[in-house]
C-alpha cells in the first residue's frame, strides 16, 4: 500500500484552522501595577505628613514605619536634599496629608491622575494640582535616589506572592461574589495599584476605579492580601448595591444606613475566601471590625445574607430578609 505525502500547503492550512480553533487566552481577572512611581511617591508624601502633624492614625500598623524608612533614606542625602525633602513633608502635612485619600474629590482626583502617569520622567500635561505637582517634582529626583529602589522592590515581591494566590484561587473568588451581589466583573480586569505605603487603613478603593495597596504593610500577604484586594474591588458596586438595598427600604418603610454596603463587603469577601480556604478567618474577624461599629450588621448577615452566599434562595429575597432585619437607621 502506498501512502501519500500530505501536501505542504494543506498542513499549513490545517495547523492554521487548528490554532484558529484553541481558546483565546482569558484577560487577567486584575490587573496589577507595581511602577507607579509618582503614585508611590505621592502616597509616601501622605503618610510622613499624617506623621508629621501627628494625625491619630499616624500609630496604625499601615503606616507607623514609615518615619523610619525615611530616617534610613536621609542618610544618603546631602544636606541640601535633606533640606528640600523636609520642606516636601511639610508642606504635605500642612495640604494633602489632612485629606482623606478615600472622601475627599481633591485627593481622589490627584490619585487619579497620578496613576495614569506611572513613570513618566514628568509630571508635564498631567491633570494634577498645581501645589501637588511642584512639591512632587521637586523632590523626585531625590525619592528615585533614597527611597524608589526599595519601594518598588517590595511591590515587585508583593506582586510576585499574590500571583499564585490569584491563579489558584482568583475565578473561584471572582465567581462568588459576582454571584452573589449579581453584578458584572470588568471584562478587561480590575486595576491594582501596588504602592509602599499607602493609608492608615494598608488599601483603600475610590472612583476612577482606584485601587491602592501597601506593600509594606504586614497585613498584606497570603490569604489576607487576597481578600483585601477582593474587598476592595467589590466597591466598584458600592452604588447600584445601595440603590438595591433602597428599594427594598422603601417597600418596608425603614430606614437603613448605607454602611450596610460596607458591612457586606468585609462579609462576602471574607465569606468567599472561606469558601475556598477551610479555617481562614475573614479580614473583619481578624482586625475586630464587628467588635467596632459594623457589629451592629452582623446578626442580620448572618442570619439573611450567609444563607444566599452558601446557594439558598435568590439574592432579592436575601436583601428584603437583611433590610428587614438590620437596626434602623435615623
Amino acid at each position: 500500500m502506498t501512502i501519500k505525502p500530505i501536501p505542504a500547503c494543506v498542513l499549513a492550512v490545517s495547523a492554521a484552522a487548528a490554532l484558529a480553533a484553541q481558546p483565546a487566552s482569558a484577560p487577567p481577572l486584575f490587573r496589577i501595577s507595581t511602577g507607579d512611581f509618582w503614585l508611590n511617591l505621592h502616597h509616601y508624601l501622605y503618610v510622613l505628613g499624617r506623621a508629621e502633624s501627628k494625625m491619630a492614625d499616624a500609630a496604625r500598623r499601615a503606616v507607623s514605619d514609615a518615619p523610619a524608612d525615611q530616617a534610613k533614606g536621609l542618610e544618603s542625602l546631602t544636606a541640601a536634599e535633606r533640606e528640600l525633602w523636609r520642606e516636601a513633608v511639610q508642606r504635605y502635612a500642612a495640604g494633602p496629608s489632612r485629606q482623606d485619600p478615600v472622601f475627599d474629590r481633591p485627593l481622589i482626583e490627584a490619585g487619579n491622575a497620578l496613576a495614569r502617569a506611572g513613570d513618566r520622567t514628568s509630571l508635564e500635561g498631567v491633570a494634577v494640582d498645581s501645589t501637588i505637582r511642584a512639591t512632587l517634582e521637586r523632590v523626585a529626583g531625590i525619592y528615585r535616589q533614597a527611597w524608589w529602589p526599595a519601594h518598588h522592590a517590595s511591590n515587585e515581591r508583593w506582586r510576585q506572592a499574590i500571583d499564585p494566590l490569584i491563579e489558584e484561587h482568583g475565578a473561584a473568588l471572582v465567581g462568588f461574589v459576582t454571584r452573589a451581589c449579581g453584578m458584572p466583573w470588568p471584562s478587561d480586569g480590575y486595576p491594582v495599584r501596588v504602592v509602599a505605603f499607602s493609608n492608615w487603613a494598608g488599601a483603600f478603593s475610590t472612583t476612577g476605579p482606584l485601587l491602592v495597596i501597601s506593600s509594606y504593610d504586614s497585613g498584606n500577604t497570603g490569604l489576607s492580601a487576597l481578600e483585601t484586594v477582593v474587598h476592595e474591588s467589590m466597591h466598584q458596586w458600592d452604588d447600584p448595591m445601595w440603590a438595591l438595598l433602597l428599594e427594598q427600604a422603601k417597600a418596608q418603610r425603614r430606614y437603613i444606613s448605607r454602611e450596610l454596603t460596607h458591612a457586606m463587603i468585609f462579609f462576602t469577601a471574607g465569606e468567599a475566601v472561606r469558601s475556598r480556604v477551610a479555617g481562614h478567618k475573614p479580614y473583619a474577624v481578624a482586625n475586630g471590625i464587628w467588635e467596632r461599629g459594623m457589629g451592629r450588621f452582623r446578626p442580620a448577615l448572618d442570619a439573611a445574607w450567609l444563607p444566599w452566599l452558601r446557594g439558598e434562595g435568590s439574592r432579592d429575597v436575601a436583601l428584603a430578609a437583611l433590610v428587614k432585619l438590620v437596626p434602623e437607621a435615623r
